[in-house]
């Protein structure tokens, strides 16, 4: 009844029969064989609540009385709980219980020993601590020697010695204790006590053991050893155990394990035909599946390619010939052969399907097509397809159902509880029979799991196809309930709340037949509200479900009170907490802390947080709302957003508190890392003078808790202090080099170091990234991997230093771009190739100081470079199209030289580039103007003639009025009409004035070009050009230029602008003084 009944509802039935029945009246065996099903099942707890009883009763019923098989089942009870789950017995590991235990025993027996008492010790020992079982069989031992009491019998001994070799991987120690064995034994015989010596004598499970520990440890020579002592020995020999721990020590030498496995069989053999000439008939070697396991897993480990193959099949063979049918794990290792074959799974799918009816058993089949499955995504796996015998084609799970390989529907519901949501609706489609409603469950179970709504009804659409839901069995009932309930969970996480509701109006038109919707159901509808934000109808709901009487639980109304702190306001959401709510659990209240933090209403949070605290402190024992970490943290991160320049202080005043809480016995945990960081960000974020400092004083007070996350938002608090940022990530470096695998450097902390050095030292900057190529090379640090960002980084700041403090800036950015280039042909990886920002910032520091030839040869290898990716879809992806900045440098650098015709052509080539799309450039306005100054600079040579300074300012003029709107759709601006008006100027030209004049009324005084109004400087020019322009000097034309001059002024006066000292100078130059 252990298998259909729980511990509780026997032990009811049992205490029936004692106070009911003369006949039937349980003894401690009755309770015992209870105490073990409860011990299979984990159930510390009930067996320890037994025991006791068992102890109280014996006091009126000796029937009961507990005996040493309960003693066992007891440490059985705790060995497996310490082993399956971890836990702990009455805060005691398991071995130090059952010795208390022991210690109870002898109380309440009244007696200072009880025979087995350490035979049972030693075995709970075993498991944990072979010296203490060492110790207590030493113990037994001695005590048989001085005539005290019974020894250790031979199963005691082995016991530890197996221990010893195999729990623990010590065989050398268990050796030592075989020759111990022995000699006890020889001891207990030269004492005359045959029989105790017939009791405790080495056999042959003694050597297995020592064998078995050599060959899991790999050490081929002591095994050899222990099996040619075995081999040579009077009293025993060799059996399959022995034979297949051999070839486990052999197993990479496949010779040796094929002599091993030729050997066993032989003897096996030899052994049968001589219990055919009348001897015994008992077999002292049996063949057995671990033996083959052995010996396929040495072809496996030894055999390359068709080889291994080959190997396993010759040995599955064998297994046959001798009468042996292949369980599941020798196909599944035989598949493993196929699969180191080149991942043959063509190959291994085809064997499956020739010999799978003829060889294999359900179990396996289920197994093996389990493992294919999980390597080939396919549906069919069918990759690729397979022609046999006349099919087109044919899938794995297509032969399965076409060739019945299952016929067993407990197998078919094991196979598709296995498979995926597609493979299981295929092979319902394949299948010949109808399947079970079970098998639709299975299927409809896992499709509803991944939200797949429409595969979903597919599936049960299926089902009804083949059922009916009129004439549905109550005992089919719950499984199409459990359709039903899989098709509404599939519609909560699809969102679909109308198909949602149809499926529980499907649901309760069966009412009678079906089993009631159970709390998922009304759970996935609940969430279907919510997920759509519909707090109100959520509510609705759950009123109905009061109202037809169900009792709705703590997860329901958590799923309500969520909906409402999201799509409604903290206040709803507290005004439902306080007054539909029956039943609330933490996480009820950390809803309502979360929502009135989110929205920055502090005090009220930490009024509902100090509530929930106080509670649990004023009644520990029967209030069961304990906080935790999830309370505090919705108020440290609401503190640390809302307070501003305080959050700082009083985020780190909450994790005090917290931590005094924890001391308390309140919070079972202190706060943990995440605590810490949010404290951490909000001093960072703080922006007060001490806010780094804080948040690093408040670093040091985490350990160990300090992470990598951590040190990077301290480092983010230090604001331009590129010393202090490095001091710390050599710090969190140093302490990850010591074994703090938690302090390992991540991209961001190299990030935060080098961006700071950027912004100060171009030298430290560089010299940081070198710091990380050796890193990552040399130290195989993976986060320090330079990459195209990180250099860009460097050479960006370069590019900023003054080429005066920094005369070799070009040269030094030059190189590390070179080093870049090369690091990317050596590696290839994508991240490290060049781009356009990467030549960019050399490209300006090459037009700063002038350096033309390399400027152009460097602006020629990138455009080449862009050329070649640009023509080259599979090209890697950086980008290297030349951008405005690039063009600039360039035309920049004619510019300083007052290389004018060099200007003129770029800026050609540069309009025939745009106009045929071979880049997409933005020539602007700045684009022209630089060309038009490059030309108007020319001007200002001191050598030149006036006749060709003269020539210049036409240029220029044609230029702007002409070329600009005409060739490159610009329309100039106040700058560009001041560079031209400049060139005349400078020119001398008695035609200046009226040039300047013209070009001043025509295209500044009319109201079409209001934008560009003249200013002050157009003025000014205008003078300088009336006072210098050449003449004869004749007394008329000093004259007309004062008269010029004066009218000049008093159209900047007109203008709004007052005339400047150097005005007034140049007009005193023509105009004579009062």
């Amino acid at each position: 009844r252990m298998e259909t009944l729980s511990p509780h509802d026997i032990l009811q039935k049992l205490d029936r029969y004692r106070t009911t029945s003369s006949l039937w009246v349980p003894d401690a065996h009755s309770y015992n064989i209870l105490l073990g099903g409860a011990a299979n099942r984990g159930d510390v707890e009930f067996c320890e609540n037994l025991y006791h009883w068992m102890w109280e009763e014996s006091k009126n019923d000796s029937l009961l009385r507990p005996d040493i098989a309960t003693l066992r089942t007891m440490f059985k009870a705790y060995i497996q709980t310490s082993l399956q789950t971890g836990r702990t017995i009455q805060n005691m590991e398991a071995p130090e219980a059952c010795e208390a235990l022991v210690d109870d025993w002898k109380k309440r027996s009244q007696s200072s020993s009880v025979k087995g008492v350490y035979e049972a010790l030693i075995h709970v020992w075993a498991h944990f601590d072979p010296l203490q079982s060492e110790i207590y069989l030493k113990s037994l031992a001695r005590q048989r020697v001085e005539k005290q009491g019974p020894g250790p019998d031979t199963v005691s001994w082995n016991r530890v010695i197996s221990a010893y070799a195999i729990l623990h991987d010590e065989p050398s120690k268990a050796a030592e204790l075989l020759e111990e064995f022995w000699h006890y034994s020889q001891l207990l015989e030269e004492m005359g006590s045959m029989e105790g010596a017939s009791d405790a004598r080495p056999d042959l499970v003694s050597y297995n053991s020592i064998l078995e520990g050599w060959a899991r440890i790999g050490n081929t020579d002591e095994a050899d050893k222990v099996f040619r002592r075995l081999q040579m020995s009077a009293s025993t020999s060799p059996n399959i155990v022995s034979y297949t721990s051999m070839i486990k020590a052999n197993g990479s030498d496949w010779e040796r394990v094929q002599e091993l496995a030729e050997e066993c069989i032989q003897a096996f053999r030899e052994q049968d035909e001589t219990q055919g000439d009348g001897h015994s008939d008992k077999r002292h070697l049996e063949l057995d599946q671990p033996f083959f396991h052995a010996w396929l897993q040495s072809a496996l480990d030894c055999g390359e390619g068709k080889q291994t193959v080959q190997n396993a099949l010759a040995i599955i063979d064998v297994m046959k010939s001798l009468g042996l049918q292949p369980d599941t794990k020798c196909f599944l290792i035989l598949l493993e052969s196929f699969l180191q074959n080149e991942d043959d799974i063509e190959g291994a799918t085809r064997w499956f399907i020739e010999n799978a009816k003829k060889t294999m058993d359900e179990n396996s089949i289920v197994s093996w097509v389990t493992q294919i499955l999980m390597l080939v995504d396919d549906i069919s796996i069918v990759r690729p397809l397979l022609q046999f015998r006349g099919r087109k084609s044919v899938s794995l799970l297509q032969t399965i159902c076409q060739d019945d390989l299952l016929t067993d529907s407990k197998n078919v519901e094991r196979l598709l509880s296995k498979l995926s949501p597609q493979q299981g609706m295929a092979m319902l489609g394949w299948m010949k029979g109808k399947p079970s409603s079970k098998a639709y469950a299975i299927v409809l179970r896992n499709v509803a799991s991944d939200g797949k709504l429409r595969d979903a009804e597919s599936v049960f659409a299926q089902w009804q196809r083949n059922y009916s839901l009129d004439s549905v069995s109550v005992e089919d009932g719950a499984l199409v309930a459990e359709m039903l309930t899989s098709l509404i969970i599939a519609s909560s996480k699809g969102g679909n709340l109308g198909r949602c509701n149809e499926w529980i109006q499907l649901w309760r038109a069966q009412e009678g037949v079906l089993p009631k919707p159970d709390q998922r159901v009304h759970t996935a509808v609940l969430s279907t509200y919510a997920n759509a934000m519909d707090a109100n109808a959520a509510e609705q709901y759950l009123v109905q479900l009061e109202q037809d009487g169900l009792e709705p639980d703590v997860v329901m109304y958590n799923i309500v009170l969520r909906a409402l702190a999201k799509s409604s306001s903290a206040g709803q959401a507290q005004e439902f907490f306080e007054q539909a709510m029956t039943d609330k659990d933490i996480i009820s209240y950390n809803t309502i802390v979360h929502a009135h933090s989110k929205e920055g209403n502090l005090a009220e949070a930490r009024l509902l947080v100090e509530k929930v605290v106080a509670r649990y402190e004023k009644d520990r024992e029967n209030w069961s709302v304990r906080p935790d970490l999830a309370t505090f943290r919705p108020l440290l991160l609401g503190t640390a957003r809302f307070n501003g320049r305080d959050s700082g202080e009083n985020v780190e005043e909450l994790l005090l508190w917290m931590e005094r809480l924890h001391e308390e016995g309140v919070l079972v945990e202190p706060p943990d890392a995440r605590c810490y960081e949010i404290a951490l960000d909000a001093w960072s974020k703080s922006g007060t003078t001490q806010s780094a400092e804080r948040a690093e004083d408040l670093l040091r007070s985490m350990i160990p808790l300090t992470s990598a996350s951590a040190y990077a938002t301290v480092m983010k608090a230090y604001k331009r202090n590129p010393g202090r940022k490095q001091a710390l990530f050599d710090e969190m470096y140093g302490a990850y080099r010591q074994g703090n695998k938690n302090l390992k450097p991540s991209a961001e902390h190299f990030r935060l170091v080098l961006e700071e050095l950027a912004n100060t030292s171009s030298e430290q900057a560089e010299s940081f990234l070198r710091r990380m190529g050796h890193l990552y090379e040399e130290e195989g640090l993976s986060s320090a991997k330079p990459t195209r960002q990180v250099y860009n980084t460097v050479l960006k700041s370069w590019a900023r230093m003054s080429t005066n403090s920094k005369p070799a800036a070009s040269k030094r950015a030059e190189a590390l771009l070179r080093d870049l280039q090369s690091l990317y042909l050596q590696d290839g990886d994508p991240k490290l190739q060049p781009s356009m920002e990467s030549y960019k910032p050399v490209l300006i520091l090459l037009s700063k100081e002038k350096q033309v030839a390399r400027l152009e040869s460097l602006f020629d290898e990138l455009f080449g470079a862009y050329c070649a990716t640009a023509s080259n879809p599979s090209s890697p992806t950086a980008s290297l199209e030349p951008d405005t900045a690039c063009v600039h440098s360039l035309l920049l650098a004619y510019r300083s030289t007052k290389n004018s015709q060099k200007a003129r052509d770029f800026l050609k080539q540069l309009e025939e580039w745009k106009d045929s799309k071979v880049l997409d450039l933005n020539l602007s306005i700045s684009t022209y103007n630089i060309v038009l100054t490059c030309l108007a600079s020319s001007s200002s040579t001191s050598s030149k003639k006036q006749t060709e300074l003269q020539k210049v300012a036409q240029d220029c003029q044609t230029f702007l009025l002409q070329h600009m709107p005409s060739r490159g759709g610009i329309t100039p601006d106040l700058a560009s009409y001041q560079t031209v008006l400049n060139a005349w100027a400078r020119s001398r030209s008695p035609e200046a004035p009226s040039k300047i004049e013209a070009l001043i009324q025509d295209n500044m005084m009319i109201p079409s070009s209001s934008s560009i109004a003249p200013d002050h400087l157009t003025f000014s020019i205008w003078l300088r050009a009336i006072v210098k322009s050449g003449g004869d000097n004749s007394k008329k034309e000093d004259d007309d230029r004062a008269t010029k001059a004066k009218a000049v002024i008093q159209q900047m006066k007109d203008h709004g602008f007052t005339p400047s000292e150097r005005d007034l100078k140049l007009l005193s130059v023509v105009v004579e003084k009062d």
